[in-house]
């Protein structure tokens, strides 16, 4: 349901899967059921309406005391990137979090999830328009997905990296930033329509759309601009 941004059933399914949980003193149960109802934080773009954030935070952060009192290491990994994720705690708490989900994953050996967590830590650093840092994780987590081959980490990075190079080339003065970056907007361009041409998830597809749309919009590429919006919008309406 999250998959298919059925927002209504989403919530439905996590209202019955709490009632399946019986209270128990098995910190492993407790801890699962913590952090299994705590996610997922809207770790990217999407945003799901009916998703208490709030609520989650208060799980979450039981669920990785719970995990640090049994030493379950992958857990706290995954709980401290959850956390990271929720953007209802303060900007010091999530980076703290990101940090240790990062060395633990490092730590543990675990590519995938390492890949996963830099993306993240990408995604993190262009909210906050530090295109070139975010760079850095994304060409990370793609070195990681070439490695091992996995096409939806490479589809993944490839997204994030083009949207690190738009954040680069947009006109950021109003942020006391550069202005427009016209051969990083030109960059930026060329990835997306690779991007797109490559058929990916239509999640990713429609928001890869509304970025170029974004870039030919700062280089005064008006009626491009209107055309690739228009039909972003035509499939995020379908997407919900």
């Amino acid at each position: 349901a999250w998959n298919a941004m059925d927002w209504e059933s989403h919530n439905e399914w996590m209202i019955k899967a709490e009632q399946l949980f019986p209270p128990s003193n098995d910190l492993t149960l407790e801890a699962d059921k913590l952090f299994y109802l705590g996610n997922p934080s809207n770790e990217g773009l999407e945003k799901n309406p009916q998703n208490d954030l709030l609520l989650n935070q208060t799980r979450l952060q039981k669920a990785l005391n719970f995990y640090q009192q049994l030493n379950n290491q992958p857990m706290i990994a995954a709980s401290q990137l959850a956390i990271a994720q929720n953007y209802t705690l303060d900007l010091s708490s999530r980076e703290q979090a990101l940090k240790q989900a990062l060395i633990l994953y490092r730590k543990l050996r675990q590519p995938f999830e390492l890949a996963q967590t830099l993306i993240y830590a990408g995604f993190y650093q262009v909210q906050l328009h530090n295109g070139e840092k975010a760079l850095e994780y994304f060409r990370q987590a793609k070195q990681i997905a070439t490695e091992l081959d996995s096409k939806p980490l490479l589809k993944n990075s490839d997204f994030y990296i083009a949207f690190a190079m738009l954040d680069q080339g947009l006109d950021q003065t109003a942020l006391g930033s550069h202005p427009t970056q016209i051969e990083k907007l030109e960059q930026a361009i060329k990835l997306l329509n690779a991007f797109i041409a490559n058929q990916s998830a239509p999640y990713y597809h429609a928001s890869a759309l509304v970025f170029l749309g974004w870039a030919h919009t700062d280089l005064g590429n008006y009626d491009q601009a209107l055309s690739v919006l228009n039909e972003a919008k035509i499939l995020s309406k379908k997407l919900n």
